[in-house]
């Protein structure tokens, strides 16, 4: 115990002169430090007054205490806080650069010791870590505090064997890498447990050649992990393919079972085989099928795929002849329709019979369906549908004929019967009389230039063909020139002795000097043209002036009017008109 007290005499009254006694800061309890009187209050009893505590409520911090690390207080009153104090509790830290929580090998003696850490109250103490890192501050997040296991002793963690790969530190998983990945210097013995054996795959159907192997990591390109190819010349053998019948182990199974099918022969080549004749083959050969079914080989009409008729055989091959019958009918009139009420079954129609039923009378070949209702047949049902009444296909329409010409009135609608009327006028069944007051006048007649529409064409004179006949009959002797004027068609004027195209000309001669003259043209005159005719004769007369000159003229047979026309030169001539 130390007494920090002055005592002026044994017999006096012990007596403070400037400060009193306090027990002291440390535990043990008998210990007792002096405050001075100058010092002040000692408020949190920790032996320091509040004048040199710097902290006087709090009895861990005065000058008497330690500096502790990382605790933001300034324990010892120095002035100084944390790692900014010389005299602070510093703990061993080592740097890991590359975060994976173990520590570089600092003096590379292959073991993590003191010599690898350093004295630091936290990890960030920067004048520390510029000392350690040349001044590279930007490393402070690399150093960790190295685990204290109790003073004075610390656990000093395994050696980073690569401080700048964070994938490798002590304990790492190894890797097939070639690295020493969980630093234990026996990197090829640890990947040579992790390599695997690879078989070569020459013919890349994924199965391996046992007899050509490698050791590695991973399988390169041509090698795989199978080595139960038993042929790595072919990619279709191998034991994940199919056995085909090629005299081949194709399935690698160290057999050839090939796998062969059964077929039949078939002799009528009707692609159905006897099942009594059959052979085991990869392939069938020629007259050889994989059906079996064909109850007769020598037909080739009979197998189960033909169809059932009536012959007494089995067709079909079904065991059993079940022919195809058919229902026929009578026919006793011959009509090709039948008596629904006498019938036949047979496989084909007898004698008499037909496969028709709807014959509604078998008596009468005139009816049967579908046969015309006619006339003659008034009052029956000939085509069997039921009716005795219908309308008879061959009855005609009659229309009024009051001119007898065959056509009736167009005008009339007429009406139908079997019969033609016979009052109180004449019929006709064709209409279309536009004038049937006039029996020339009809469809049939023939149209000419007469100034009536004698066909009934609706068009009046459509003549596309005529014929003009002119006579001229002199007895003044022959003529020397006639000339016509046609205004309907030039082509057919000029001197028609001369033989003008498209007139011809017949001479008569009627004895002495009397002679007439035909002059035949295809010349249709229009209700507006006119021939001009005028001629001379070997006596010097001229037609007009020769009083036994005659002139008549025709067209289609129909009497032309002739005119006498004056020339204007004080000479005459002759006008030919409609």
């Amino acid at each position: 115990m130390h007494l920090r007290t002055t005592l002026l005499s044994l017999a006096l009254v012990p007596l403070v002169a400037c400060g009193a006694l306090y027990p002291s800061g440390s535990s043990g309890g008998t210990d007792f430090q002096m405050v001075g009187m100058g010092d002040g209050a000692d408020n949190d009893g920790d032996g320091y007054g509040e004048r040199i505590d710097c902290d006087d409520a709090n009895a861990d911090v005065n000058p008497g205490e330690e500096e502790l690390c990382a605790d933001g207080v300034d324990n010892d009153c120095d002035g100084e806080i944390d790692g900014e104090d010389d005299n602070a509790n510093r703990a061993p830290h080592c740097f890991d650069g590359d975060g994976d929580g173990f520590c570089d090998d600092y003096n590379d003696n292959g073991v993590l010791d003191a010599g690898d850490t350093v004295q630091m109250c936290e990890s960030s103490d920067a004048d520390i870590i510029a000392e350690q890192t040349d001044g590279d501050v930007s490393k402070t997040a690399s150093y960790i505090e190295v685990v204290d296991s109790g003073p004075p002793l610390y656990e000093y963690p395994a050696a980073d064997c690569d401080d700048a790969d964070a994938n490798t530190f002590p304990g790492a998983p190894e890797t097939c890498d070639g690295l020493d990945n969980d630093c234990d210097a026996s990197t090829p013995i640890d990947e040579s447990m992790l390599m695997g054996t690879f078989y070569a795959d020459a013919d890349g159907d994924m199965y391996g050649d046992a007899a050509v192997t490698q050791e590695a990591c991973d399988a390169s390109d041509g090698w795989v992990a199978d080595d139960t190819d038993c042929d790595d010349a072919d990619p279709m053998v191998n034991p994940g393919a199919t056995e085909v019948c090629d005299d081949v182990d194709n399935d690698c199974d160290a057999a050839t079972a090939e796998p062969t099918s059964w077929f039949y022969q078939d002799m009528d080549g009707d692609m159905y085989g006897d099942a009594g004749v059959s052979a085991e083959a990869c392939e069938p050969s020629e007259g050889w099928v994989a059906d079996d079914s064909d109850c007769d080989d020598t037909d080739p009409m009979v197998n189960p795929g033909a169809m059932e008729v009536c012959d007494g055989i089995d067709n079909d091959c079904d065991v059993l002849t079940l022919d195809p019958t058919t229902t026929f009918y009578q026919d006793m009139d011959g009509d090709m329709y039948g008596d629904a009420g006498v019938s036949a079954e047979a496989c084909d129609a007898p004698v008499g019979y037909v496969a028709d039923d709807r014959d509604c009378d078998d008596a009468d070949a005139s009816a049967y369906p579908g046969a015309a209702e006619t006339c003659a047949n008034d009052g029956t049902d000939n085509d069997c549908d039921g009716s005795a009444t219908d309308t008879p296909v061959d009855e005609s329409v009659w229309y009024a004929d009051v001119d007898d010409d065959g056509f009736g009135d167009e005008t009339d609608p007429g009406f139908s019967s079997c019969d033609m009327p016979v009052a109180p006028f004449p019929y006709g069944n064709q209409a279309g009389d536009c004038n049937d007051a006039n029996s020339a006048v009809n469809p049939d007649a023939t149209e000419i230039l007469n100034g009536i529409d004698d066909n009934c064409d609706d068009v009046i004179d459509d003549v596309t063909s005529c014929t003009t006949d002119v006579y001229v009959l002199s007895g003044s002797g022959q003529a020397t020139s006639v000339t016509g004027v046609v205004s309907d068609d030039a082509t057919l004027s000029g001197d028609w002795m001369s033989s003008v195209s498209g007139v011809s000309v017949t001479p008569y001669s009627l004895g002495g000097d009397a002679w007439e003259y035909r002059f035949t043209m295809g010349l249709c005159i229009s209700a507006s043209g006119s021939i001009i005719l005028d001629g001379d004769f070997t006596d010097g007369t001229s037609l007009a002036d020769d009083a036994s000159a005659n002139v008549t003229a025709y067209l289609d047979g129909t009497s032309l009017r002739r005119n006498l026309y004056d020339n204007g030169d004080g000479t005459n001539s002759y006008e030919i008109v409609r």
